[in-house]
């Protein structure tokens, strides 16, 4: 099995931006105005400082009901003292349309422990239907109801402190009593008694989050990148788990057409379209001289069209299925001798506008493995209020134009194929390809696997794509669609299309690194306050 360490790079770098595509909360279009620089400092700090963590679950929530308590202004009570409605209607329905939709998408495109725990619920009325449906599972089962009542005080103080601005929290506090955080951790049986304990388990630690971060190192569970094992045989239709999910455990081991999934609308066997894809050649068929190189250019741009899971996930959680809302937008290349530069932009993501991710990471780092470089995140329209913009430090570097060649320069573990190295697979058609502009239109390709990732690069002579990658797939991640490339310098008519904007808050000592001008918010210029960190 493939450690964290031996696969967060692939994981992350190549599917970061699919964590950008959940359907948040819309709210006002002039909400932007509501966020001060601290707002978004804070926002865009994944790990509280020492003063705001424990030494666990327990040291966690007295540690934070500290701070609770010392906020001015602010009334608290016991989490006992409430009931799951009390916690509800009186508190998450009140919080709920006034939350800031550009902390929720941001929180969402960096997959941030502190977004919704079920980021699809797009209304106040979705989120009631499933409040109803738990409070009817727990009906008459004390243990459950307790559970999902501290599920529900942990959400709602998480919500009034990271969704709402300095300003609409001012306002809510001579009208709210506030629940303290309950200090017992709920740990599930050894085996569970029916499928309403877990049921309501996963939905309790889904809301329990800020153990997360408060807690210290993140846990082993949230951070493990192991993939989960082969996918049984399907009763139904044999050999579909095998076109949904294939990777580099699966025996025998993986054929061409294999693993590329199609248009998935949930995390089952069943939940997808599997694209036609008939097997042109095996590898020994195809001489390594008549393979076009598996990479993306070095220096280009193109369309890209498919559909995102959220939230993104390496082994799904049960009892947390997936949405897959549609990823459409173009991504820009600019590597040369001394900079990586990679930047996707996104339509319509929230409230109709648009945002946009930039990648930026020295050579250098990117040659030493000791620095990540920075990530950009934009939401709205770049340039135009209201929109944000917050630097950050890379999650796992500039994604390598080259992941999917063997033995590529920059892949610091080198795995053979046998434990999740680039392995070719043959050559294929898909007739016709499954999204894009040209949607009808039947491709020849080469297919490569690396891990869990099934990729394609066009393998027709006489294609006008010939050698540029047309299809990007993770069975619980992203299914990318490529077209209308085209290749050199994007910067040549968009100068500053990987520039650091110049109202961007900076959050990490690496964005003035990039940074043309010594311009922006800096940390020093975020005005503290009295809130949880």
């Amino acid at each position: 099995m493939v450690s964290r360490s031996s696969a967060s790079s692939l994981v992350v770098a190549v599917l970061a931006f699919g964590a950008a595509w959940c359907r948040c909360h819309a709210g006002s279009a002039r909400a932007g105005a509501q966020l001060s620089a601290f707002d978004l400092r804070r926002a865009g700090t994944r790990i509280p400082n020492l003063a705001y963590r424990g030494k666990d679950f327990a040291g966690m929530s007295k540690v934070l009901n500290g701070h609770l308590r010392r906020m001015p202004g602010l009334s608290t009570a016991p989490c006992k003292n409430f009931s799951a409605h009390d916690l509800q209607e009186g508190l998450l329905a009140r919080f709920f349309p006034l939350a800031e939709p550009e902390l929720l998408a941001l929180y969402a495109l960096r997959e941030d422990r502190r977004q919704r725990a079920l980021p699809h619920w797009s209304t106040l009325e979705e989120a009631r239907a499933t409040w109803t449906a738990t409070n009817d599972l727990v009906s008459g089962q004390p243990e459950l109801q307790d559970m999902h009542r501290d599920g529900l005080c942990h959400e709602t103080v998480m919500w009034f402190v990271h969704h709402l601005s300095e300003r609409k929290r001012q306002g809510l506090l001579p009208t709210v009593t506030l629940p303290l955080l309950p200090e017992r951790r709920h740990v599930p049986p050894a085996t569970y008694m029916d499928g309403n304990h877990a049921a309501v388990h996963a939905e309790y630690e889904s809301r329990v989050s800020c153990q997360q971060c408060h807690a210290g190192p993140i846990s082993p569970s949230w951070s493990n990148a192991t993939l989960p094992p082969p996918l049984p045989v399907d009763v139904k239709h044999p050999g579909r788990e095998r076109m949904r999910v294939c990777d580099y455990q699966n025996q025998p081991p993986c054929g061409p057409c294999e693993g590329l999934g199609g248009p998935r609308w949930g995390d089952g066997v069943e939940d997808f379209a599997p694209v036609n894809c008939t097997v042109l050649a095996t590898p020994t068929e195809i001489p390594k001289g008549n393979r076009p190189r598996p990479s993306f250019p070095k220096q280009g741009w193109g369309l890209m069209n498919g559909e995102s899971r959220q939230p993104l996930a390496v082994r799904p959680a049960p009892g947390k299925p997936g949405k897959y809302p549609a990823a459409n937008g173009r991504l820009f290349l600019a590597w040369d001798d001394t900079t990586l530069r990679h930047r996707y932009d996104f339509d319509k993501l929230l409230l109709g506008q648009p945002a946009t991710q930039i990648y930026l990471q020295t050579m250098a780092q990117a040659k030493a493995g000791n620095s990540s470089g920075v990530m950009v995140t934009i939401i709205g329209k770049e340039g135009h209020f209201p929109s944000i913009c917050v630097c950050t430090a890379g999650i796992a570097g500039v994604m390598q134009v080259d992941a999917f060649v063997p033995h590529e320069a920059l892949d610091p573990l080198d795995l053979p194929s046998e434990e999740g190295g680039a392995v070719y697979l043959g050559r294929v058609r898909l007739a016709p390809i499954d999204g894009g502009p040209e949607s009808r239109r039947t491709v020849i390709a080469d297919h490569y696997m690396k891990w869990a990732f099934h990729f394609l690069v066009d393998a027709d002579a006489q294609s006008a794509s010939y050698g540029l990658p047309l299809r990007l797939y993770g069975p619980y991640g992203t299914r990318m669609v490529y077209s209308n490339w085209s290749l050199g310098d994007p910067r040549t008519e968009m100068p500053s299309l990987f520039e650091i904007p110049k109202h961007c808050l900076k959050l990490s000592k690496n964005c003035k690194d990039f940074a043309s001008k010594p311009e922006g918010v800096s940390l020093d210029d975020a005005m503290p306050a009295s809130v949880l960190v």
